[in-house]
């Protein structure tokens, strides 16, 4: 037996199965990438990517027919009939697979199905994951000539006919050839590594891979999961914050609101500010679209810029295109300077006793 190769070298691995049902029985396996090939039980297997199972004669029989092309539902009662006549036995206890191909022709492969299951139970109990199992014969050349398949303890013969069997010793098969040309000689490497083989799936319906269940182990997501758990944890107090600050904005505005509607209609009640103005700027024929309301705004904003920040007005009055204001405090000769050099005209008025401001646009 050669020397197993390092287990990140196997991608694809081989494993020719025996006749035997014992799970001490030694194994031909092959790796066609690195071209070594061994012997060994299932234990000593390689470690590999992808594990192949190989069926040869006489664990598996070929057969050619020629059927009608129909669905593999309706095909399969009339293969089985068909292999009982062949074989003069049931075919209950065999699995098969078939394909059709383009020549009219239904390959089909049939094994003992007890057979098969036990092996593949005997691979996932070892916890070696089964890819794929194929007949060996779907890898020889295709063609009508005979073919002979070079083996370590072995090989396998196709006749001219199609039909295969294994032989130990290659002078034998030579002489069961048939016919007076050598049979074309090919070997595992040779066969493995062809871009021509389509062979069929034998692994299908009952007969499946029972591979073992990988369990996941936690303790190698604690660490994500807990970083994952920070950066949600964090993401929602920042959310949390940003929210209670825009709330506390909104209340602080409302209560400015509010402070500056009481201060400019003293003893009135308040319900909603806002509503209150545009209910009053409409009752005074103002609209806030409008020409008028647009003046307003317009004269409140230079009001803003001309007078000092500490200039407070306790009554507003709009009527005509002049505004009133009474000043609550501030010097208001130095507020007429100003308005006056801002571009109103602004008139003092002092009768009743409170400053209050006229201001008009200047004639041009």
């Amino acid at each position: 037996m050669t020397s197993p190769l390092p287990p990140s070298s196997h991608a694809r691995l081989f494993v020719l199965l025996p006749e035997s049902s014992d799970p001490a029985a030694a194994l031909h396996w092959f790796n066609p990438d690195s071209r070594q090939s061994g012997h060994t039980p299932l234990a000593g297997l390689p470690a590999s990517e992808r594990l192949t199972l190989l069926l040869a004669p006489p664990q598996l029989n070929t057969h050619a027919l020629k059927l009608p092309r129909q669905p593999a539902h309706k095909l399969l009662p009339l293969l089985r009939q068909t292999l009982e006549d062949r074989t003069l036995g049931k075919a209950d206890t065999l699995h098969l697979s078939h394909r059709q191909d383009k020549d009219g022709l239904t390959r089909l492969h049939a094994c003992d199905k007890a057979w098969l299951a036990g092996w593949l139970g005997r691979f996932a109990d070892a916890q070696r994951p089964v890819f794929a199992a194929h007949a060996l014969t779907d890898y020889l050349p295709a063609g009508d000539e005979a073919v002979w398949l070079a083996l370590p303890h072995g090989g396998v013969l196709r006749n001219a006919a199609g039909e295969s069997a294994w032989f130990d010793d290659a002078a034998i098969a030579r002489a069961c050839a048939g016919g007076d040309t050598e049979p074309a000689q090919t070997d595992w490497q040779t066969a493995l590594t062809s871009n021509g083989s389509n062979p069929i799936a034998l692994l299908h319906g009952d007969i499946r891979p029972r591979n073992p269940a990988r369990s996941v182990d936690w303790r190698l997501l604690r660490r994500p999961l807990l970083l994952l758990a920070l950066l949600a944890g964090a993401t929602y107090l920042v959310a949390l914050a940003q929210w209670w600050q825009g709330r506390n904005a909104v209340t602080n505005l409302q209560r400015e609101i509010r402070q500056s509607y009481a201060a400019a209609f003293p003893g009135e009640p308040i319900v909603d500010p806002t509503l209150q103005i545009a209910s009053k700027l409409r009752a005074a024929g103002i609209s806030q679209n409008g020409s008028q309301g647009q003046r307003l705004s317009d004269w409140l904003q230079r009001l803003e810029t001309t007078l000092d920040a500490g200039v407070q007005f306790t009554e507003l009055s709009w009527n005509n295109n002049e505004l009133k204001l009474t000043l609550g405090n501030g010097d208001a000769q130095a507020a007429v300077g100003k308005l006056n050099a801002a571009g109103f005209k602004a008139v003092l008025d002092t009768k009743s006793g409170k400053p209050v401001l006229t201001l008009s646009e200047k004639a041009r």
